[in-house]
């Protein structure tokens, strides 16, 4: 996730989340690596764009192996550039409908 408010979103709900400090343009480092290989499950939800899918494809890759669970997530009906935000905008879309999904 790139922004804030999507994390505190999720977070609302009792899901944890975070961001991350720059977007796609964010460098993937080692020690955040290393905190997330500590989380047993982990969901990305990539910004619904061709940039986004990339960059959730890399931080995949970066976390395979080291987390029990990984998956990433596209949320169905979001529009070009669109994000869980967006998602849960369009009714009917919430927590349950987002844990259902999975």
């Amino acid at each position: 996730m790139e922004e804030e408010s999507e994390a505190d979103l999720l977070n609302s709900w009792g899901l944890m989340a975070t961001c991350l400090d720059s977007g796609i343009h964010s460098a993937i480092r080692a020690k955040n690596i290393e905190i997330l290989s500590q989380i047993q499950q982990i969901i990305i939800l990539p910004v619904n764009d061709k940039p986004g899918r990339n960059y959730a494809s890399r931080i995949a890759n970066e976390l395979r192996g080291a987390v029990d669970t990984l998956e990433v997530l596209e949320l169905p009906g979001l529009p070009e550039k669109g994000n869980i935000l967006d998602w849960t905008a369009i009714p009917g879309n919430d927590k349950y409908k987002l844990l259902d999904i999975r």
